[in-house]
């Protein structure tokens, strides 16, 4: 009898796993949220879950990582310049007095900031800088979308670290989902 209740107790699944999912999995969200690499991390979870869809998909960004949420607002004011220095093209037929009153205003920097209404690239802008102050990575992408060509080729390095981030938190929000509810089944 004892053998048959230490075959039965063996034989259940364990929890431990698990758990260590979790942890595995909890330690590579807060290396995302840090910036930075993550290939230790990675690592660690790849051997506690082989099988986790994520895994492969976050390998390519591991040696380098991506810009934390909070690098990405801190760069963008000077993105937003670039992106509308790129909108604002100077008609090459002005006379002296146009030119210098236009060299004059460039030393002054003035754009709006927040929640803008409008259609206008300054009122974009301003709303994707509110919606990185606010960590709608997100909302910041599809505001994007709206922006004239030169605008978005004036920044396109930074789209591309939005972009990254935006995938990189979408796949460990899975894998952390994934740990949380196989720990919450064995219990």
């Amino acid at each position: 009898r004892r053998l048959g209740e230490a075959e039965t107790k063996i034989n259940e699944p364990r929890d431990d796993i698990e758990v260590a999912r979790a942890i595995a999995s909890a330690g590579l969200k807060a290396a995302i949220d840090r910036g930075g690499p993550f290939l230790t991390e990675l690592d660690t979870l790849s051997r506690v879950t082989p099988d986790d869809p994520a895994i492969q998909s976050l390998k390519p960004f591991a040696a380098t990582g991506v810009p934390s949420s909070s690098e990405l607002t801190r760069e963008f004011p000077d993105v937003a310049n670039a992106m509308l220095a790129s909108l604002d093209q100077t008609d090459p037929n002005q006379g002296i007095i146009d030119r210098l009153a236009e060299s004059a205003l460039s030393l002054v920097k003035v754009r709006p900031v927040g929640n803008v209404e409008g259609e206008g690239a300054d009122a974009k802008i301003a709303r994707i800088e509110d919606k990185l102050r606010n960590g709608d990575l997100k909302g910041a992408a599809l505001e994007w979308d709206g922006l004239a060509e030169p605008a978005k080729a004036a920044a396109a390095k930074f789209k591309t670290s939005l972009d990254a981030r935006i995938q990189v938190e979408d796949l460990v929000g899975g894998t952390l989902t994934r740990a949380i509810n196989s720990t919450g089944q064995q219990g």
